[in-house]
């Protein structure tokens, strides 16, 4: 029985070809890494791109009992949610099987990762990495991903692996919410309270989704105000308190 595959939440294949290559950074050291450039679209002035090459190295590497990580968001943005992932990494599950669909055992693993900055702002900021369990592939128990393959199924290995890396993330629509959320998880778990991060990102969580379940539950705008009223003030109401508590004052 041929070793189970790992197909990583983040990219080998990295960047723009052309930046890299302009900024000098297509070096042996990235190149010992095992990072692969991609070409992108929008880079290309006739608006083309090529990664043949790219992907066979990425699934004879995933055959050979390597590890890839893959960055499914696709790109690098400040916002306060997950973005919706990009179909990519469900793809490659698909085509890799199919290289391999005379082997019934063969099998590929996506192991969900997680990452969440706690001030991705600044410097240094203290930062989780969790994983979930890994998403299993194989060709004898998924034939639907072997191609041709229905788009529709590489929807619902993309929404799986979404879910499973939103669930290990702080995450919410605003960043009021996930203000509101922290300074909840400060206030039930007070100064002084021995909590690991991965606990204290869970805790905070779970009011974040409170928050956003109730502001998703309002029919409309002005319902909704009320909760972003309560994380906005729960915010004031926690720097004000801190002002008041500077010695001196």
């Amino acid at each position: 029985m041929p070793k189970p595959q790992q197909l990583g939440g983040g990219r080998t294949a990295c960047g723009d070809q052309r930046a890299q290559e302009e900024a000098g950074l297509h070096t042996w050291l990235i190149q010992a890494a095992g990072t692969v450039p991609i070409q992108r679209r929008k880079d290309n002035a006739d608006g083309t791109a090529d990664n043949t090459v790219v992907l066979q190295n990425l699934m004879e590497a995933l055959e050979a009992g390597d590890a890839v990580c893959l960055f499914p968001e696709g790109i690098s943005r400040f916002h306060p949610e997950v973005a919706p992932l990009k179909t990519g990494v469900a793809r490659m599950v698909s085509d890799v099987l199919g290289r391999n669909r005379d082997d019934p055992d063969f099998e590929v693993s996506l192991l969900p990762c997680s990452v969440t900055y706690m001030h991705r702002q600044h410097f240094r900021s203290d930062v989780l990495v969790s994983f979930d369990e890994p998403m299993v592939f194989s060709v004898k128990n998924n034939p639907e991903l072997i191609p041709p393959v229905d788009f529709t199924h590489i929807r619902q290995v993309t929404d799986g692996l979404q879910e499973r890396i939103r669930s290990g993330v702080l995450e919410a629509p605003t960043w009021e919410i996930i203000r509101g959320a922290k300074l909840a998880a400060k206030m039930y778990a007070p100064l002084g309270t021995l909590m690991p991060l991965g606990e204290y990102v869970r805790l905070s969580r779970r009011f974040s989704d409170a928050f956003t379940g109730s502001m998703k539950a309002a029919p409309s705008n002005a319902d909704q105000e009320p909760v972003l009223k309560l994380c906005k003030d729960l915010n004031v109401g926690f720097y004000s308190l801190a002002l008041h508590m500077v010695p001196g004052d």
